[in-house]
């Protein structure tokens, strides 16, 4: 697997793993309800999302630090 390809799953994981944090951390302060579904979905946008954009805004980043 390429480095870049690599990269970017892990931060989609990352993405994915943090959002599912956060939406724990709402249901225990607000609600108190975790619907499994809404989890699952917002882990699976969260994480594509994270792998997608990361290339590009590395790219983005790197050129302007230059």
């Amino acid at each position: 697997m390429e480095p870049a390809r690599k990269h970017a799953l892990l931060w989609g994981l990352i993405g994915a793993l943090a959002f599912g944090v956060l939406y724990q951390g709402y249901a225990i302060v607000g609600s108190g309800t975790v619907d499994v579904a809404v989890l699952v979905g917002g882990m699976i946008g969260a994480g594509v999302a994270s792998a997608v954009l990361t290339p590009r805004a590395e790219r983005r980043l790197l050129v302007a630090m230059e």
